[in-house]
């Protein structure tokens, strides 16, 4: 008898209707541009939500908890410079 298994997508996943939503470490990596020496690192700081044990070599972790986490992220504040070449047209138009 063969046993033949797929892995589900994102898209299958999250139309489970029994409830929370679960991310695989490829859905974090592609979805959230996370590396997952980054998000081990994060959950060993503490950091990060833990994952859920499904079993022997699987892990994965609620959306709703990755969603938590990423809302309470600080955002960047970014200032944007004048690149040299804006620069050099305004010193040239002012002449």
């Amino acid at each position: 008898m063969t046993i033949i298994t797929a892995r589900m997508s994102m898209t299958e996943r999250d139309s489970r209707p029994e409830g929370r939503k679960l991310l695989r470490m490829r859905d974090l990596t592609s979805e959230y541009g996370l590396a997952p020496a980054t998000i081990y690192r994060w959950i060993g700081e503490g950091t990060f939500p833990l994952p859920v044990n499904l079993g022997s070599n699987t892990v994965a972790w609620h959306r709703e908890e990755i969603e938590a986490w990423r809302q309470s992220r600080p955002r960047a504040n970014i200032r944007v410079r004048p690149t040299k070449s804006s620069d050099a047209r305004k010193r040239g138009a002012a002449a």
